[in-house]
This record gives structure tokens, sequence and C-alpha cells, in this order.
């Protein structure tokens, strides 16, 4: 997966399943293990997708509202906003149980 946002350990903007992995392993080790959960897209969308299958990071959170959402989004990613902001925390409602 390419990401012009985000640079692997090596300085790369191509991620391969190692770095996916690392970089879930780091959001685990500062949200907590039981706040994180690493979801193949392909199980979320009950589908292959067109594409290609991709892992995805989700941050399970109790909010109240998306509003609240994104605000806990700008704390934990300072400096960000926008499409970075985005690229690295997106709000959505899931039911990942």
């Amino acid at each position: 997966m390419y990401d012009k946002y985000q640079e692997t350990r090596s300085g790369e903007h191509r991620f391969w399943t190692d770095d996916i992995l690392v970089e879930h392993e780091n959001l685990r080790g500062t949200f907590g293990d039981s706040s994180i959960r690493l979801v193949r897209s392909a199980d979320l969308l009950h589908k292959k997708p067109i594409r290609s299958d991709m892992w995805v990071t989700f941050y399970d959170g109790d909010f109240s509202s998306r509003d609240q959402a994104l605000a806990w989004c700008k704390s934990q990613f300072p400096g960000r906003s926008g499409e970075r902001l985005e690229n690295v925390c997106a709000p959505r409602q899931t039911n990942l149980s």
C-alpha cells in the first residue's frame, strides 16, 4: 500500500505487511490493547474490494457524536489537519464486536 502522508521506519511511503503490523503495534502501545483492532477490509465489507484487500486499524472508542470523535482525533494527532488528519484518524461508526 502506498501512503503519501506517512512513512515507514525506513522512510518509504510504500507499506508492506510488516510495516502495517509495526504501525498497528505502535498504536496498541499508545492506546491500549483492548481499544485497538486490526481488521481486514474484506471482512468489513463482507466481500473482496474491487482493488486490493488491505488491513485497517480501528480505535474502538465510545463517543457520543462525530464532533466528539473529531475532537479526540485532533488531540491525539496534533499538528495534522484536513487530509493529513483524516489519513490517520477518520471517525466512522462501526459494529465491530
